[in-house]
Order: C-alpha cells, then structure tokens, then sequence
C-alpha cells in the first residue's frame, strides 16, 4: 500500500512535468 501511494505521487509529479514541458513547446 506504502509502495502504491509513492508510485502514485511520483506518477503525479511526472504528469505535472509532462504538461509543463507541452506548454512550453506548444
């Protein structure tokens, strides 16, 4: 459960990045 929650929040950061770099190439 502890792992899931890491991988998850990890997930979210990772999502956030994404979008970030997107809306600086865009």
């Amino acid at each position: 459960m502890r792992t899931k929650a890491t991988t998850h929040a990890q997930e979210s950061k990772v999502n956030k990045t994404h979008v970030s770099v997107n809306a600086r190439s865009a």
